[in-house]
């Protein structure tokens, strides 16, 4: 089995190139739209899409609506993507989807509309037209997406019930707006018919394209305003929670600091003596989920350290460590060790004590940079082991040192350089004594530091902006994503904080409700207005000019008929004159063919009568010759009369032959030159050779083929042949040359002699009827005329040129009648 893949139609390449460019234009205008879109919620009072979507359809087809599909899609999938789960990434597309599928349907509903009760195309130049024009494509159709995406909205939970009525009209009014003003713009410019929507380009188009400019031009100034009054009231904000938060990690600071500042000051210091110094920082900052002492233990003083430990009223301590399950187990053999030694409250974290920080990377990391650098120093996000399934606390060490100051800066007062660390990294990593050490978790100090200010509708994000991707997300106020910075009109704002040496990114962003219970709608009414106005003034300008449009239509109706009745009477006239013209020139024809007759009978009774007269004679003569029994002259009068009367018959035949031309005509054809010279000269041949006379055919003729009545051009070349051979006189080598040349009217033929030659003077005469260079030839003085009266059937002329006596003459012609039309074959 074979199987066979069919090609594609021709028609769909064409569809789907329009397809795209209906998607593309939707794509584009709808990102301009946005533009004008209202933050939060994207409520936007014009969406020029609507309008393209149906001028699109109206003008393409409303099979082409896959387009106005695609590029909703497109727009709306931008706009709300969600690619945090698979279920949002479903969900999304499903929404961006829903709400094409609706612009789509709309689109056709309109020009379903508007073909059903208007007529499309439709020049919209009476009142009617326009009045059903805006109502049906504006109000009535964009119901439908209104309707059907807003649904869609509200069943995705994206908009509550409460909402669905005010969120429904304002995406009805903006696609209503959207179809009068960028419909409109779009038949001014492809609408048909055109000789009715473009000459309104200028009177419709300019004032409504200028008056939307001037909305907008409004609106973004009054948005501007706007924005930096919420941008500013919202950073104010955001800067005050900044600062008490930084004021707060420094108090939190400070209570670490004095922990170390305790050892410093008394080394030997109890466990009753730790709980009565830290018990008031622990009443009055909540959030401190415990101070500690963290003493550096070498491996020599371990078995040391512990059994005092026990005697202290620890039974169970020992150095541990953390499985990565949560559990505790003994702590290997290790050059040192820093174990929680002291921890307050002790309650709450009694399953601290013991565990060696050291044991753990990031603690480890954030020991030896307290240590080298003599100040506080924090580690990332981690997982406190009285805690093993919550992530979201960090640990604040504070190194302390033995012995005071080694090589103390002497700019320091006595009391300041006691409490300074060693200058050196190697005298701090010799002389370190242990870290007193605040643990805190993120939610409850966040929560406590920003207690007394108004926090609602604003979320806070505190970032570790060095950690891992994964880690870097210290606290967040919401668990919703923020807005991304498109929403929230540019209101956002961050901060960075040093917390133990460590980066922190503050990052205050707005939610929907902060900005919906704050923003203006003093721009979005602007904007509404000022559309509303363009919209009703380029209905207005309709009207006017399809009041104007019927106004000329009918002017021109009846300019027409006036035009039609004066062409009409100017016909009548014309044909009139023609007809005058057309008599007049039967009248000059009718005298010229009588003068031509009067000559004719003059010539005719003029050269017939010499025959005539010579016949007589003669026969006078043979009547007294034959009386007087001279036979020898009666023989040679009567070869006279003989020959008189052969004369008057080769006139009389000649004569009937001229008559007949343009009366009698063969059927023309189309027939090589060099065939109709070379059957001429075949018929002359005993003529030829008689008077041994050389005729040659130029090759050129072979190129040349020509409509002609054949018979009657033979007869023209036979004639101009005999003509040359007739005239050839004492001519030794006779020589006759028939050929052609290109000439500004077309091809030329010739037939050139080296014969006797034609003066000047008489050059014009020889194709005169009976007029004869030489009166003694044997010509009737009727070949040449012949001749001329063929040729110019043939719609040519015909012309001698010679340098005169003895130097051979040159007969041209042309033939310049287009091939006439067939006529019926008759049945003999």
């Amino acid at each position: 089995m074979q199987l066979k893949l069919n090609p594609p139609t021709p028609g769909v390449w064409p569809w789907l190139g329009k397809v795209l460019v209906l998607a593309a234009a939707y794509f584009v205008t709808g990102k301009l739209g946005m533009l004008l879109a209202v933050p939060p919620g994207y409520a936007t009072c014009i969406w020029p899409p609507s309008g393209i979507a149906l001028v699109g359809l109206l003008l393409m087809g409303s099979r082409h609506w896959p387009g106005v599909v695609l590029g909703s899609f497109c727009v709306n999938v931008g706009l709300g993507f969600d690619a945090s789960s698979t279920a949002a990434i479903v969900k999304s597309l499903a929404i961006g989807l829903s709400i094409a599928l609706g612009a789509g349907l709309q689109g056709v509903a309109g020009v379903w509309l508007l073909r059903r009760f208007i007529g499309w195309p439709a020049p919209l130049i009476e009142e009617g037209q326009i009045f059903r024009f805006l109502i049906l494509s504006g109000p009535v159709s964009c119901l439908v997406n209104a309707s059907w995406s807003v649904g869609t909205l509200w069943l995705s939970g994206a908009v509550p019930a409460a909402n669905l009525l005010i969120n429904s009209s304002i995406w009805w009014a903006g696609d209503t707006l959207g179809v009068w003003i960028f419909t409109m713009l779009g038949l001014l410019v492809f609408g048909l018919p055109r000789a009715t929507w473009h000459p309104r380009r200028l009177s419709v188009g300019l004032p409504l394209v200028v008056t939307f400019a001037i909305a907008v031009g409004v609106f973004f100034y009054w948005r501007t305003q706007d924005r930096r009054e919420l941008r500013g009231a919202f950073q104010e904000s955001a800067r005050q929670q900044a600062q008490l938060l930084a004021d707060y990690l420094a108090e939190r600071e400070v209570v670490v600091r004095g922990v170390a500042s305790l050892f410093e000051a008394s080394p030997n210091v109890d466990r009753r003596q730790f709980a009565i110094f830290t018990l008031p920082a622990l009443q009055s900052h909540r959030a401190v989920q415990a101070l500690e002492w963290v003493p550096r233990v070498p491996a020599s003083a371990r078995d040391q350290f512990e059994a005092a430990a026990r005697r202290d009223g620890l039974a169970q301590f020992q150095f541990a460590d953390q499985t990565e399950a949560g559990t505790t187990v003994r702590a290997p053999e290790r050059p040192e060790y820093f174990p929680v030694h002291y921890v307050e409250p002790l309650a709450a974290n009694q399953s601290a004590l013991g565990y060696d920080l050291g044991s753990e990377t990031t603690r480890r990391q954030a020991l030896d940079r307290a240590r080298d650098s003599g100040k506080p120093a924090a580690t990332r996000r981690i997982t406190l082991v009285q805690h093993p399934g919550e992530a979201s606390a960090f640990l604040l060490f504070v190194p302390t040192y033995e012995g005071g100051p080694v090589d103390p800066d002497p700019s320091r007062g006595a009391a300041e350089a006691a409490l300074a660390p060693p200058r050196l990294v190697e005298q701090r990593r010799e002389r370190l004594l242990g870290y007193a050490l605040g643990v805190f978790r993120m939610v409850p100090l966040v929560e406590e530091a920003l207690t007394n200010t108004k926090r609602e509708g604003v979320q806070l994000q505190v970032l570790d902006v060095a950690a891992e991707p994964e880690l870097r997300l210290l606290y967040s106020s919401q668990p919703e994503k923020p807005l991304p910075a498109s929403r929230t009109d540019g209101a956002e704002w961050s901060t960075e904080l040093d917390v133990g040496g460590r980066t922190w990114k503050l990052q205050f962003t707005p939610t929907l409700a902060y900005l919906g219970a704050r923003q203006s709608w003093t721009s979005f009414l602007v904007l509404l207005a000022g559309l509303l106005f363009t919209s009703l003034l380029g209905a207005g300008l309709l009207l006017v000019t399809g009041r104007t449009a019927l106004v000329e239509g009918l002017v021109q109706q009846r300019s027409a008929e006036l035009r039609h009745a004066n062409d009409g009477l100017a016909n009548e006239i014309a044909e009139r004159k023609q007809i005058e013209a057309r008599r007049e020139a039967l009248l000059h024809e009718l005298e010229a063919k009588n003068s031509e007759m009067e000559r004719f009978s003059y010539v005719v009774s003029h050269d017939l009568k010499s025959p005539l007269i010579t016949i007589k004679s003669f026969l006078g003569m043979v009547e007294k010759d034959a009386a007087a029994g001279r036979l020898d002259r009666l023989k040679s009068d009567l070869q006279r009369i003989a020959k008189a009367a052969d004369k008057m018959g080769a006139m009389l035949e000649d004569l009937l032959k001229l008559s007949r031309v343009g009366r009698l005509q063969n059927p023309f054809a189309l027939v090589p030159m060099h065939l109709l010279a070379t059957e001429a000269v075949e018929l002359l041949g005993g003529r030829i050779l008689a008077r041994g006379a050389q005729v040659e055919l130029e090759p050129g003729l072979a190129a040349v083929s020509v409509w002609v009545d054949r018979p009657r051009l033979v007869e023209v070349l036979q004639n101009l042949v005999e003509n040359a051979v007739k005239y050839m006189g004492d001519q030794a080598q006779p020589r006759i040359v028939i050929g052609t040349a290109l000439g500004a009217d077309g091809p030329r033929f010739y037939v050139r002699d080296n014969g006797m030659g034609i003066e000047p003077a008489h050059q014009s005469k020889v194709f005169g009827l009976f007029d004869k260079l030489d009166p003694k030839s044997e010509g009737t003085g009727i070949g040449l005329a012949l001749v001329k009266r063929s040729i110019e059937t043939h719609g040519g002329r015909i012309w001698v040129e010679s340098e005169g006596a003895g130097c051979g003459a040159t007969f041209w012609f042309t033939l310049a009648a287009p091939p006439p039309p067939a006529r019926p074959e008759l049945d003999h």
